[in-house]
């Protein structure tokens, strides 16, 4: 008795590592392929990360994870900074939303404008404004009046 016939529910290897099929209609077709299959406990990149080769939180020390971790800090900070204004300002019964987000756009823009100079350089950023700069002057104007 062969393998399958002992076990007829279990997978089996074939015997070469190519699995050919046949069209049944013109017999001279054949696909070529190699068997590709990988143990369960492999990450596509091939790299064990079950097995305790890979640290799971290996990420926390990339410059990537604490650049946006700083970044999102900053963010926080900047909108309980406005909501702490805006607490102070309507004690002292002032009503000025406009100025209250300044700060938080002044600090957007620069880093935005910073990081748009450094990819595209100043030519395309100028030509982007030139282009779609009222697109941007539209999205503005209704955000500082939806505040």
């Amino acid at each position: 008795m062969t393998e399958r016939q002992l076990n007829p529910g279990a997978f089996s290897n074939p015997m070469t590592n190519d699995i050919k099929i046949s069209d049944s209609k013109s017999p001279d077709i054949t696909v070529s392929r190699a068997v590709s299959a990988g143990s369960p406990h492999e990450s596509s990149t091939g790299t064990a990360n079950l097995n305790g080769k890979k640290k799971p939180f290996r990420f926390v020390a990339t410059w990537h994870f604490w650049g946006i971790l700083v970044l999102g800090q900053i963010l926080s900070w900047c909108i309980v900074s406005t909501n702490t204004l805006t607490e102070y300002l309507s004690l002292a019964g002032a009503n000025i939303p406009a100025f209250q987000t300044m700060f938080n756009y002044a600090l957007l823009s620069l880093v935005y404008t910073t990081w748009t100079l450094y990819k595209y350089g100043f030519k395309k950023w100028f030509r982007m404004q030139w282009v779609d700069g009222w697109k941007y002057f539209c999205l503005a104007f209704a955000d500082v009046q939806g505040v």
